[in-house]
């Protein structure tokens, strides 16, 4: 049987699979019939035993000190505030005060808060009671808040150094709240100097893989937009070279991401940054990335704000995608992606119900930028559950949501690059998700690429070629010339020729 893994990088990207694992855990509990339900799925046996004892996500978590949450075995140090992390407050004792009168001594002291209590939701998963309150009502800002799922406690790692501030959804330093885990640099040197990040493709990463009957796909998550970025590069590179001997087919990144405008109002570097995080992923031997906007919302959120919210909408696509009958991820990118040609999806969609259509993805993977001057279409893949009923009026109405005719139409696009897919399963609420998913009828998600990030490429190679004074600056300007061109409809018009 096919297996697939998840590799999943940052407190954000850990809410996303989480969301993904709850589902797949309440499929295996109401399908149990269905042996296709282990696929993301590792049922454990006690030794000697035929009866399951355990079931852990095929999935490895990594995460800031205190990214478990209320679930954190440890103790995690936390400014009163709950911003900043490890904040040493010092007490000099002078003469004729407390105990040590006289004594002039210095003393240390760290300034901590309570360790949080379980909430109502986590309390009835943890003794087999299924969940009275809406989980809305409650804490949301740890992925342990909402998890259904109990993780191979090996499979959880986290860096020692760095504690997650709720409000920021920042890492901040443990040696001082000014010290972000951002940078791209700064995940690449965390990688090597966190033994256990070092250590997982050949542990953890490995042996999930030794477990496994045949691993079909993996998918990597990550937020990009903080340090996490370099992690998960070096972690995926060697993952490739020593997993999958150099093939990466099978992996399929989700970047999880701001839209342009959050990268339109950082500094240079800040800018530079996201460039090189951007090339570093391009040049992986893999299937395909997939931008997925945290800054989407839409006019059913209680809060606008709550990652939680947001990670629920975006694990819909992600579950569509993982959850393809008789197909699987390399297939679909290998045909998305024209081999690889064009490795960056920019249309993530789902049908929400028979009239809503919301869209997922990032407008532009840079700055804000003026749009090509005709769009094309160069491929599109569309994911839906089996008709049940009412075959004529569901096969119009993914009719109208993948727009096949028309895009071949207009565009000329071949039908080779035009898919549709059937899913084994049918969405379905469940009790870790927003209580106005109870009313949802999700019937398709489309991954689409497009023209779109053509211009961010330009824009891209022009503030290299302008700001760059590194030793790599013309090797990122020849890969953003290279895909700016892939992302080329034949012979079109710059915009500045265009003009004239």
């Amino acid at each position: 049987m096919p297996e697939s893994v998840t590799l999943s990088f940052s407190q954000i990207a850990n809410q996303l699979t989480t969301h993904f694992n709850n589902i797949q855990q309440h499929r295996l509990c109401e399908y149990s019939e269905r042996n296709d339900n282990f696929i993301h799925i590792t049922p454990k046996a006690k030794s000697g035993s035929k009866f399951i004892s355990n079931l852990y996500p095929r999935s490895i978590l990594y995460d800031y000190a205190n990214g478990t949450g209320a679930l954190d075995p440890s103790i995690f140090f936390n400014e009163q505030n709950m911003n900043d992390a490890d904040i040493l407050q010092s007490i000099r004792y002078n003469n004729g005060s407390n105990d040590n009168e006289g004594n002039g001594m210095s003393i240390e002291k760290i300034q901590t808060v309570p360790k949080l209590e379980m909430t109502k939701f986590q309390e009835d998963v943890t003794y087999g009671k299924n969940a009275e309150n809406a989980i809305d009502e409650q804490r949301t800002d740890y992925w342990s808040d909402f998890s259904k799922v109990t993780y191979n406690p090996s499979c959880i790692l986290t860096h020692p150094e760095y504690n997650y501030d709720t409000q920021t959804r920042h890492g901040i330093s443990k040696n001082g709240a000014s010290n972000k885990f951002l940078g791209h640099q700064l995940g690449v040197n965390s990688f090597s100097n966190v033994e256990s990040f070092a250590e997982s493709v050949d542990e953890q990463i490995r042996k999930m893989f030794e477990d496994s009957n045949s691993v079909s796909q993996v998918n990597v998550v990550v937020e990009l937009d903080s340090a996490w970025s370099g992690v998960c590069y070096e972690t995926t590179r060697q993952m490739i070279d020593d997993q999958l001997n150099g093939k990466g087919g099978k992996v399929a990144l989700w970047s999880l991401q701001h839209d342009g405008e959050y990268v339109n109002g950082l500094n240079g570097v800040g800018k530079l940054d996201r460039i090189k995080k951007l090339i570093d992923f391009a040049n992986l031997e893999i299937s395909g990335i997939i931008p997925l906007n945290i800054d989407y919302s839409n006019e059913l959120f209680i809060n606008k704000d709550s990652m939680w919210e947001k990670t629920a909408f975006l694990s819909i696509p992600f579950d569509f995608f993982n959850d393809v009958q008789n197909s699987d991820i390399t297939e679909m990118m290998y045909k998305l992606t024209d081999g690889g040609l064009r490795k960056f999806v920019d249309e993530v969609n789902i049908l929400w119900d028979s009239e809503k259509n919301f869209s997922l993805g990032v407008s532009d993977i840079f700055v804000p930028t003026v749009k090509a001057i005709s769009s094309h279409v160069f491929s599109k893949s569309v994911v839906h559950p089996a008709c049940t009923s009412e075959e004529e009026k569901f096969t119009k109405m993914i009719a109208k949501f993948s727009n096949f005719e028309s895009i071949m139409k207009d565009n000329g696009t071949a039908k080779v690059y035009l898919n549709e897919y059937t899913t084994r399963h049918s969405f379905e609420y469940i009790d870790s998700t927003p209580e106005y998913f109870k009313t949802a009828d999700v019937k398709a998600a489309s991954l689409g690429v497009t023209n779109r990030f053509k211009n961010n490429f330009r824009d891209m190679h022009s503030f290299v070629s302008k700001f760059c004074r590194n030793d790599d600056r013309e090797e990122l300007k020849d890969t953003l010339v290279n895909l700016s061109e892939a992302y080329t409809n034949g012979f079109e018009f710059s915009d500045e020729e265009e003009d004239d």
